[in-house]
């Protein structure tokens, strides 16, 4: 989380598509570049998935003690024991890790839905016109807006 944290800093111009990770025949049935993730929402699903992956392995559970046929129940290794403790030690420290993760990213604007709401706004239009200034459409029908501009700029000077 913090690596990730971290990189969309760094990098604020990030933005996630996961139609880039689609079949190509679910890719013909979106329009191209309709779906995209900025860097709040990948934040955010980034800590969804670690708490479900946090409850996932605090579900996990030793194996069941079965009757074997030999009437003597299986017993559960020393080292399995340890090794559940372990696990269980290293997703109580997740949790901590993620609660905190949570917590942070959210302080700034604790209590403040207003201000949430704008920067969400705000990196949105960022984002859309980041996009339309970058699309080769618009660069070519800058280009021809110029070269316009120098061509009738050339012709009142004769």
């Amino acid at each position: 989380m913090l690596t990730l944290e971290l990189g969309l800093i760094t990098h604020p111009q990030a933005v996630f598509m996961p139609t880039a990770y689609l079949p190509a025949a679910l890719q013909a049935w979106l329009p191209k570049n309709s779906f995209y993730l900025l860097p709040f929402q990948i934040l955010t699903l980034a800590r969804r998935a670690s708490i479900m992956l946090h409850i996932f392995i605090s579900q996990v559970a030793p194996p069941s003690t079965k009757v074997a046929s030999n009437g003597k129940g299986d017993k559960i290794s020393p080292q399995t024991v340890q090794r559940l403790g372990e696990l269980i030690h290293l997703s109580r420290g997740l949790d901590l890790e993620a609660t905190r993760m949570l917590q942070m990213g959210l302080s700034p604007f604790r209590g403040d839905r207003e201000s949430v709401s704008t920067l969400q706004r705000g990196m949105k239009e960022g984002l859309i016109l980041g996009g339309v200034r970058s699309s080769p459409e618009v660069q070519r029908a800058v280009a021809q807006v110029v070269e316009r501009r120098k061509a009738d700029g050339d012709s009142k000077r004769d």
